[in-house]
């Protein structure tokens, strides 16, 4: 009976301290003055995250029919033609470095608001986007007819890294010019 009762001292102590913290954290996020731009950009982040895996758990078949209906789209025939001139990728290679540059998009802009550091960031961003595209292609390997592809782990992070690289620069140029005159 007494260790019972010491076990349940020690687990109303844990609970305690989990609660404690997660309403510092929950106070933490609520007090902040950009709550808004940090809720909203989490927002983005899910959504492009649902859009992804709605992508990932297609059928070959389906892969592959939406990669011609979006082929066959006069932007992106014109874009296509464009760039043969440098590498000669697919369609489907394309949609990946397209799906990272929104992911990386929205994973940095969420990190912009949470991190006070751009250093913090950067590791930040690239490291949650590195996680869900290798997430990504791991989870191909239990959908039938689809595997793991290592090239898409690079032109993913083509995607990513590039969008990190842009909003990066942003943040920094807005830094400079709000502390401008300080």
């Amino acid at each position: 009976f007494q260790i019972r009762m010491k076990f349940l001292h020690y687990e109303y102590k844990i609970l305690d301290f989990v609660g404690k913290r997660g309403m510092f954290m929950l106070k933490k996020l609520i007090g902040n003055k950009a709550r808004k731009p940090l809720i909203i950009s989490l927002v983005f982040v899910l959504i492009t995250l649902c859009i992804l895996f709605y992508l990932t758990f297609q059928t070959p078949d389906d892969t592959v029919a939406l990669s011609e209906r979006v082929g066959h789209l006069p932007l992106v025939e014109n874009f296509l033609n464009w760039v043969s001139a440098f590498v000669d990728w697919s369609v489907r290679q394309w949609a990946h470095v397209f799906e990272f540059l929104i992911i990386g998009i929205c994973v940095s802009i969420f990190y912009a608001f949470a991190a006070k550091n751009i250093w913090t960031m950067l590791v930040l961003a690239v490291l949650t986007c590195m996680c869900i595209s290798l997430c990504d292609q791991s989870v191909r390997i239990f959908i039938v007819g689809r595997h793991f592809d290592s090239f898409d782990l690079a032109l993913d992070a083509l995607g990513y890294v590039s969008a990190i690289v842009v909003v990066s620069i942003c943040r920094e140029m807005y830094r400079l010019v709000v502390n401008r005159d300080k």
